[in-house]
């Protein structure tokens, strides 16, 4: 695999991370950011372990 699909791969999945954080009401950004820094692998599988929080009282 080339290092460029890679890291776009890498990108991608972050994203990803990132939508499964919103529908779980979690830190996006955190999730996003943790993605990129340490493995997406790694926070996929902390979101998918974690149950959802309840909805903030707007």
């Amino acid at each position: 695999m080339d290092s460029a699909a890679l890291v776009g791969f890498w990108i991608v999945w972050s994203v990803v991370n990132g939508f499964i954080a919103e529908e779980k009401c979690r830190s996006v950004g955190l999730s996003i950011v943790f993605s990129l820094v340490f493995s997406p692998v790694i926070i996929y599988a902390y979101l998918l372990a974690v149950p959802s929080l309840p909805p903030k009282a707007k």
